[in-house]
């Protein structure tokens, strides 16, 4: 399942954008990948049984180099990720930014190209 809305990455992560890499008219942030339900209301039974994952996008128009992928891409690949792997009623998101932001130290380990407007979150 890749929606174009919320899981094309290429979109700003925020309205203010001037202090994000050229991207996408569009915007994107992090609760709206966290929040969203793959499995539409929508969906019969058996059309829900064949959604099998989820999957983010990231064309690459404006993308000018890896720090620029890294950055237009996490976190919100972590938010998808627990999509994936999470039950929707056992999703928390205020949750999510706290252990994000304890998490994030990895990605700084790792030299990881990120977004940090969730630092601001509570």
């Amino acid at each position: 399942m890749t929606p174009g809305k919320p899981y094309y990455f290429n979109a700003y992560e925020d309205e203010e954008s001037e202090i994000t890499p050229l991207a996408y008219e569009d915007v994107t942030t992090l609760s709206e990948v966290y929040n969203y339900d793959p499995i539409l209301p929508r969906l019969n039974k058996k059309e829900a049984e064949n959604i099998m994952g989820v999957q983010a996008n990231l064309w690459a128009e404006y993308v000018v180099n890896g720090e620029v992928a890294e950055y237009m891409t996490f976190p919100r690949l972590c938010a998808l990720s627990e999509t994936g792997w999470s039950p929707g009623e056992l999703k928390d998101y205020k949750d999510f930014i706290q252990r994000l932001k304890i998490n994030s130290k990895q990605l700084d380990v790792l030299h990881v190209n990120y977004s940090k407007y969730f630092m601001n979150e509570k």
